[in-house]
């Protein structure tokens, strides 16, 4: 199918990549979750993908902000979106017989989520990312010891800490798996942008962290293998310096 050669579909591809913020209030439990700076988008839908952008601002209790479409280059704002459970997100709007629904989940410089538009009897869905433009952080910004909570694919907690050092511009660290007391020095610690990559690996096996640095926070994905036994799960980390 070709989205352009349909008048219903292409009005609301239009709408779904052009708007975006207006303002609204925060939720009462909108947590630590700040919204605020310029997105790129990528969005997926019908096989087709777009690039729109957005910025948002705050305007003391409120946010607003502008999306620019990646099919169109149109601009529009939009109402009624609300941050629950710290940090999920949603919005809907319409335009007549056009009506638009978006939900995802904020994680430090990342957003994902689904989308659903439709225009009288036609509807679609989607899926989108966005990441957020940060300036590079410096090897200095990030020195001090995190303490991490790692979640489990199976359900099993873990709170380590990472304490990082920087010398002659590189990063050196120290592991810690408070539950044992164990100290392990990475094999791999490594700044790109606001982007950390950390490797530990042993007799036991190996885990590699990924994660987005916002601020004095991350939050990220592990990979790894534990005696055998394929482990992966998802982490978040604040750093205490």
């Amino acid at each position: 199918m070709k989205l352009r050669n349909l008048y219903p579909i292409r009005s609301i591809l239009i709408f779904v990549f052009a708007p975006f913020i207006t303002s609204l209030a925060f939720a009462a439990h909108h947590g630590n979750v700040d919204p605020t700076g310029s997105w790129e988008f990528l969005t997926t839908i019908n096989g087709s993908t777009y690039e729109p952008t957005a910025t948002i601002s705050r305007d003391r209790d409120a946010l607003k902000g502008t999306h620019t479409s990646g099919y169109s280059g149109e601009k529009l704002e939009m109402k009624d979106l609300t941050i629950e459970s710290g940090n999920q997100f949603s919005f809907n709007a319409s335009s007549g017989s056009f009506t638009l629904i978006y939900s995802g989940k904020i994680e430090g410089n990342q957003i994902s989520g689904t989308m659903t538009a439709g225009n009288g009897g036609d509807e679609m869905s989607g899926t989108f990312t966005a990441t957020r433009k940060v300036d590079a952080l410096n090897p200095e910004d990030i020195a001090g010891t995190w303490s991490f909570s790692v979640l489990s694919d199976q359900g099993q907690n873990a709170n380590p800490t990472l304490t990082i050092s920087v010398g002659d511009g590189a990063l050196t660290g120290i592991f810690k798996n408070r539950s044992e007391g164990r100290e392990i020095t990475p094999s791999e610690l490594e700044l790109n942008g606001n982007h950390l990559s950390l490797k530990l690996e042993g007799g036991w096996g190996f885990a590699s962290y990924q994660g987005a640095i916002d601020r004095n926070k991350i939050a990220g994905t592990v990979e790894g293998e534990f005696q055998g036994t394929t482990v992966n799960g998802t982490f978040t980390g604040e750093l205490e310096k």
